[in-house]
Formats: C-alpha cells, sequence, structure tokens
C-alpha cells in the first residue's frame, strides 16, 4: 500500500519534528546552576526567575527573558513557540518539585 502525502502535510511533519528537536534541545542545556539547587538555568541563563514558589504547585507568572531568547533564535513559529513553552516549563517545574526543600 503506497502512502501519499500533501506538501503541506509533509511540511507539517517537518515543522513537529521541529518543535520537539527544539524542546528536546531546551531540556537538555537546562540544568541547577550549583549544588544549593536554587537557581535552574538553559545555557547559563537563569529561567527559574518567574517561577511562583508560594504555591502548593509552582507555576510561571510569565516566560523568562532567557526562555524567549532561546526560542526566537530557533525561529520558532507560535504555534510551535507555545507547545515548547508549555513543554520546558513543566520540564523545569518538576526539576524544581524534585529538589524541593520541605
Amino acid at each position: 500500500m503506497k502512502i501519499i502525502i500533501t506538501e503541506q502535510q509533509l511540511n507539517t511533519i517537518k515543522m513537529d519534528n521541529y518543535c520537539n528537536f527544539v524542546l528536546q534541545q531546551m531540556i537538555d542545556n537546562t540544568e541547577w546552576r550549583d549544588a544549593s539547587f536554587s537557581v535552574i538555568v538553559l545555557d547559563g541563563v537563569n529561567v527559574s526567575t518567574a517561577l511562583s514558589h508560594y504555591m502548593d504547585r509552582p507555576y510561571y507568572f510569565y516566560m523568562p527573558e532567557g526562555v524567549m531568547d532561546y526560542i526566537d533564535k530557533m525561529g520558532l513559529p507560535k504555534d510551535c513557540e507555545e507547545y515548547v513553552w508549555g513543554e520546558y516549563s513543566e520540564h523545569v517545574i518538576k526539576m524544581y518539585l524534585s529538589k524541593k526543600r520541605e
């Protein structure tokens, strides 16, 4: 059976793959700044600045500038940007929760 896809479908597949590639790059380049586990950085830029630490479940007030710059540098379209930010912010929140001090 031969599967035929349109050029638009192919472009969508390529963009989805690129979005996931960028997301994985961001995750791979995110780490704790040091052993104090107080600051999370993406390529050396603090991405925990907008993270609310005062609720039962932390959340972001806004997308940190370092993340915006990274996404802009990668040239993601708006719909892909929203997906990547949603997934990435969850990753950072899980990192924070994994080291949260009681």
